[in-house]
């Protein structure tokens, strides 16, 4: 909004972004719950992959938001490129390279 002067779009993505946030966690809460009651259940892979898909579908579709309504109110596409990546998408990718230390490697087989 400094640099292109477009303040309603700042709010309209805000608003976009706490919908978001109340979507997922609307989707969490019964994930999460599924996963804890009983323990160790069968299902848990299941409801565990089925919420990262959720989350990811989530983000993506909210990354494609930001485009076009930045691109919408005339924004210059590489400002919203330059938003996406140091604000959207460089946390994602810091997030998944910490996430990928939870799962043991698998062997490599020459």
């Amino acid at each position: 909004a400094l640099f292109t002067g477009a303040d309603e779009t700042l709010v309209e993505y805000g608003r976009t972004l706490l919908l978001f946030n109340i979507v997922l966690g609307v989707l969490w809460l019964p994930l999460t719950m599924l996963m804890a009651f009983p323990p160790e259940p069968e299902w848990r892979p299941w409801v565990w992959a089925v919420g990262v898909v959720g989350v990811a579908a989530v983000l993506v579709y909210r990354w494609f938001r930001a485009a076009v309504i930045g691109a919408g109110e005339g924004v210059p596409l590489r400002y919203i490129l330059i938003y996406l990546c140091a604000a959207e998408i460089l946390p994602a990718a810091l997030v998944f390279q910490q996430a990928r230390h939870l799962f043991p490697e698998l062997p490599h087989h020459l």
